[in-house]
């Protein structure tokens, strides 16, 4: 999926993602719950990287022994 999120096309990640997820982030003061939420962030995010001079990069890692993905 990671491969799929350097595209930064939110359609290409929304499949995978659990209707219950759950997305934490040093970046965003509150966690956001539900598909649809993280979705509709996403989407801002990406094309906020699209539209910035620093590429962005996920990496598939683990944290406390669960997956997650390392955005750098």
């Amino acid at each position: 999926m990671y491969i799929k999120w350097n595209n930064l096309d939110v359609n290409e990640v929304a499949d995978y993602l659990h209707e219950e997820i759950a997305y934490h982030s040093q970046f965003v003061l509150e966690v956001l719950r539900g598909k649809s939420n993280v979705v509709n962030f996403l989407e801002n995010k990406f094309n906020t990287i699209k539209n910035g001079s620093q590429p962005v990069k996920v990496y598939l890692t683990k944290y406390k022994g669960r997956d997650c993905a390392a955005i750098i």
